[in-house]
Order: structure tokens, then C-alpha cells, then sequence
């Protein structure tokens, strides 16, 4: 599949965005949690605020009328963001505005740019922003708004596996631009933004994505002692409620207190659960040994 130029549209991508929220609110995200634009868009984020950060005006417009996730009716507070994939959490970009407008400009977009972009910051182009927020420790997905594709860095080689091969829009492309300014994007997989989140939609249908809480998000790709059978047992909860084939009558809040259930006799004491999922290692990402 090939993406041309000007294939981008800020309307659709809202859209989107939007609708993924919505998905993740039936099965586990308090409705609570995600911040509507307002009219005319976050007053914080504009060309101004964000000049230091060298992106393009697309750019700009776009961030400042996403809707964002927050911690609003979360049950665990202690986390910077909530998880809304395996693992990932996705920039809010209302706080990522420079505090002074007069600090160096490179020093913000390096600090802001390992955090939304990862190692590659320093190379990705103005009209391509970070969708994500945790830098090397956490996923990499970069939004080219030239092209209208997500570019997801350090997708698990077993996910882009899975959906490989599929004649629609669920099946990733492997990122083979000649032009030097696609550098940044190395081999990565990609997706039109609309198959994009249709993707991570179907990993939460079929449960390879599961929730462990109303802001925490396991999936079957992290590697790390103990996570199979954690992730086979939360995911017998969901489908014993009846998740995916009943998703308009599935009740979030019983599945959710059954998972917790299920926590509590892994791990007694939510602190002591919070550590040990601390310690994941994305083996399959970063070939690190396990």
C-alpha cells in the first residue's frame, strides 16, 4: 500500500482519536477520563507556545483540538498517564507546553523530544509529531501528517507478524521511503491513522491487549517473569464476562472488580503489584536478555 503527499486529514484523524477513546471507555476507561477540545481548541497549545518546539502549524492545529486522556475517575492515581495500550500512554500535549518561552529553544525540543519521539528526535521532521509519551521505556508511534500514517518504532515483531499479510486496513506497511527526510522512520511498520487505531481497537477485541485496572494495560508481548499466566488469567475474566461477543451489554466496572480480584491473589497488596509490573522488559523489542 502506498501513501502519497497530502493524504492527511485533521478532521478524520480527530476522529479517529476520538472513537478509540470512546472504544476503550466500553471496556475499561472511565468516561470521566477523556478531556474534550474545547471550542477553538486547548487555549494553551498554539503557535506561539510551541515555536520552541519547531513543529509545523498542521501540527499545532491538530494537538491543540485532540481530545486527551487524564486521571479523572482512574483507580490507581499514581501514574504520570493512563495506559490506553499495551503498556503505552499516549501525550498529553497540554502538558508538554514549554513553562518559559524564553529557554533555549534546542534544550526543549530535545527534552520534549526523547519523551514523544524517543532516540530518534533529533531527526524527525516538523509536520511528523510523537503520539506517545515515555521514550525509550515505553512505545514510539510518530504521526506523519504529510503522509497520513502512524509510524509505530518499536511495534512487538509477533503484533506486526500477526496482522501481516491481511488485505485491509489492519495489515501494517513497512516504512521504504527513499527520500532522506523519512530517515528517522528506519523500517518501522505503519498504518494509515485509520487502520491504525482499527488495529489496537481488534488487539483489545481478541484480548492479545487486556486491562489489569481503569489505567493499566498488559498485553502478550512484554516479556517478563510471570506475565503469561497473568495475562491468561485476566484474560479468562474478560471473556467469562462476555467480552467481545456482548460488548454493547459488557459491564466494565464487574470485569474490572473480577480482575482485581484475580490481582489480589497474584500479588496481595496493590503496592506490591504496582513494583512487580515496574519491572517489565520488552525482551522482544530491544532484545535485551530476560
Amino acid at each position: 500500500m502506498s501513501y502519497p503527499d497530502n493524504n492527511y486529514s485533521e478532521p478524520a484523524t480527530i476522529k479517529a482519536i476520538r472513537t478509540y477513546y470512546q472504544f476503550l471507555t466500553r471496556l475499561y476507561l472511565p468516561v470521566a477520563a477523556i478531556k474534550a477540545a474545547p471550542p477553538g481548541g486547548w487555549p494553551a497549545i498554539t503557535r506561539k507556545t510551541f515555536r520552541a518546539l519547531g513543529k509545523s502549524d498542521t501540527v499545532v492545529s491538530l494537538l491543540a483540538n485532540l481530545p486527551y486522556p487524564s486521571q479523572d475517575g482512574c483507580d490507581f492515581q499514581n501514574m504520570d498517564e493512563i495506559e490506553v495500550a499495551g503498556h503505552c500512554r499516549f501525550a498529553d500535549w497540554r502538558s508538554q507546553v514549554p513553562s518559559n518561552e524564553h529557554s533555549n529553544s534546542e534544550d526543549i525540543r530535545r527534552e520534549v523530544g526523547l519523551v514523544t519521539e524517543g532516540q530518534v528526535w533529533d531527526r524527525v521532521p516538523p509536520h511528523v509529531v510523537g503520539l506517545t509519551t515515555g521514550g525509550r521505556e515505553k512505545s514510539v508511534m510518530l504521526l506523519d501528517m504529510r503522509r497520513g500514517v502512524v509510524y509505530w518504532l518499536n511495534a512487538p515483531t509477533a503484533l506486526v507478524d500477526h496482522y501481516d499479510g491481511r488485505l485491509d486496513e489492519l495489515a501494517p506497511t513497512k516504512v521504504r521511503f527513499e527520500d532522506e527526510a523519512w530517515e528517522f522512520a528506519g523500517d518501522a511498520a505503519m498504518w494509515s491513522v485509520q487502520g491504525f487505531f482499527e488495529m489496537l481497537k481488534e488487539e483489545f477485541r481478541t484480548l492479545r491487549m487486556v486491562p489489569v485496572r481503569t489505567c493499566q494495560v498488559l498485553d502478550v508481548y512484554t516479556q517478563y517473569i510471570g506475565i503469561e499466566e497473568l495475562v491468561t488469567t485476566f484474560q479468562a475474566v474478560f471473556r467469562d464476562q462476555g467480552w467481545p461477543e456482548k460488548a454493547d451489554g459488557f459491564n466494565k466496572d464487574v470485569c474490572l472488580a473480577e480482575v482485581q480480584r484475580k490481582v489480589e491473589e497474584f500479588f496481595p497488596g496493590e503496592i506490591a503489584f504496582s513494583e512487580h509490573l515496574g519491572s517489565d522488559v520488552r525482551g522482544t523489542l530491544w532484545g535485551e536478555t530476560i
